[in-house]
């Protein structure tokens, strides 16, 4: 009995960190979720919302954008996008901090001149004053 005990108090700390993981794993992807959806319809609410004043974004050409370089392009209508497939998605969560990474084929039009691109990315969300706000955005394309 003795044994049972010591085996149940080893192993529960160990069951509860991983199942609040797997909760912040699954807080943060959905998070994910919407802001590709949110996207896809050309709202720039959730990146207002859920990226930090910090935020960059890395695209496939290497070029780096700021959270306002970002959002003036989405109110623009410059950008359209089609679609945003992703797949081979992990997170990876330290305390504060939660890394997803991924594979992405991304289809639509910038001023006009279509584009349809495959990535992999990284997304980077931080737990910034008791919500999740997304940090740093990178693609690196797959030829």
């Amino acid at each position: 009995m003795k044994l049972l005990f010591m085996v149940v108090a080893v192993l529960l700390p160990s069951l509860s960190a991983f199942s609040q993981t797997n909760s912040v794993a699954d807080q943060v992807l959905a998070l994910d979720k919407q802001q590709r959806e949110a996207a896809l319809r050309g709202e720039s609410t959730f990146e207002e919302q859920h990226t930090a004043s910090e935020y960059i974004s890395i695209n496939p050409a290497g070029v780096l954008s700021t959270r306002e370089q970002i959002l003036a392009r989405m109110k623009s209508g410059d950008v359209r996008l089609e679609a945003i497939d992703v797949d081979q998605e992990q997170v990876h969560v330290y305390d504060d901090v939660a890394v997803i990474t991924g594979r992405e084929h991304v289809r639509g039009s910038y001023k006009g001149r279509t584009f349809d691109n495959t990535a992999r990315y990284s997304r980077v969300w931080k737990l910034q004053n008791g919500a999740w706000k997304l940090v740093l955005f990178h693609e690196t394309p797959i030829v």
